[in-house]
């Protein structure tokens, strides 16, 4: 079950009637199917969080599955009722409901019907791209962040207390943690539509091309990096007054590539790795070890690679003395770091 799949009235077209105006044969059937997002958004998080996941989860299947039977008794007697839909004026505060989630509005709806639009000429679409559906999956983040709170309220009251803290400060500390439970899920539903989206980015790359032109696209995607960072070391090389000789770019960037002999990452890409996020000097100065420790480890494989390759002694230096001057400027870095200068 993939977490918050919200607002899947658009993509089924079973409300939304017409391009040019917005029909819908029945509010009990779209209060109806809303809450059945919603459930389904709450236990797939609810799966998430472990020891008291499971038991919610199981709780809101069985509502969810009441629901479902409920939705097929009214969709069932309206395939007997005549089929004329109601129009809903474009100001209609019909979506607007407080029993709806996520405060959908029309203008939210009319939106998703052009992004479906889109989606049917080929243009992919976000997970979470229509408002409606980023709405919805906030809604059901929130929720289910203030029922965590609710279920660990008594205990850290009771540790609070225990710890002399006043009450007025364990209340800030408890709406602390669910903020802390909010802002957690919402990094985990934005990694999923990114996920997503590169798998799906990959799966009709791969439909388009015949095996062999796609390994070829993949070595390009792949090659990136090391792309960029010759770009880097011929501007490097012009400081040092070591113009290099575009005969050897190919084979310096598969060196490069081979080695993994990278001083810089992305995560923007299809096939990128994901970010890795820092807070705080102590954060800081351990990525920053890490990258020096990894850099020169690189570099070492590097020498030894352009070494065994032939690469002209003058190359295999330059090289040599461009990851030296990106340890330096790390090893710098991270003293500065730790020895602040005063007042600074």
């Amino acid at each position: 079950m993939q977490a918050l799949a919200a607002c899947r009235i658009v993509a089924n077209n079973r409300w939304i009637q017409t391009p040019k105006s917005v029909f819908v044969h029945s509010s009990r059937e779209k209060l109806l199917a809303w809450r059945q997002v919603v459930i389904v958004s709450i236990a797939a998080a609810a799966v998430y969080w472990g020891y008291k996941g499971l038991r919610e989860s199981e709780r809101l299947r069985v509502e969810l599955a009441q629901t479902r039977m409920e939705l097929a008794d009214v969709q069932d007697s309206e395939k007997q009722a005549p089929t004329n839909p109601l129009p809903v004026a474009p100001a209609s505060p019909l979506f607007r409901s407080k029993a709806l989630p996520g405060s959908v509005t029309d203008e939210d709806l009319r939106e998703a019907l052009a992004m479906n639009e889109r989606q049917k000429k080929g243009e992919y679409i976000l997970k979470f791209e229509r408002s409606a559906d980023r709405k919805l999956m906030e809604a059901g983040v929130k929720e289910l962040a203030s029922r965590t709170a609710s279920n660990r309220e008594p205990a850290l009251s009771a540790v609070f207390s225990q710890l002399r803290i006043s009450p007025d400060v364990a209340k800030q500390l408890e709406t602390h943690q669910e903020k802390i439970t909010l802002a957690s899920v919402l990094v985990e539903t934005a990694m999923q539509q990114a996920l997503l989206a590169r798998q799906t980015y990959d799966t009709r790359v791969r439909g388009l091309l015949s095996p062999e032109d796609y390994g070829k696209y993949r070595q390009f995607e792949d090659s990136t990096l090391a792309t960029s960072e010759y770009s880097a070391l011929q501007q490097f090389a012009a400081q040092k007054n070591t113009p290099l000789d575009s005969a050897y770019e190919q084979q310096i960037v598969g060196l490069i590539h081979d080695s993994q002999a990278y001083t810089g990452q992305t995560w923007v890409g299809p096939y990128d790795g994901w970010p890795q996020i820092t807070v705080g000097s102590d954060m800081l100065a351990q990525k920053i070890e890490q990258e020096i420790g990894q850099i020169g480890q690189a570099a070492s494989d590097l020498r030894q690679k352009a070494t065994q390759a032939n690469l002209p002694a003058p190359y295999v230096d330059l090289l040599t003395s461009y990851f030296g001057d990106r340890i330096r400027a790390r090893v710098n870095m991270l003293d500065q770091l730790k020895n602040p200068a005063p007042g600074g």
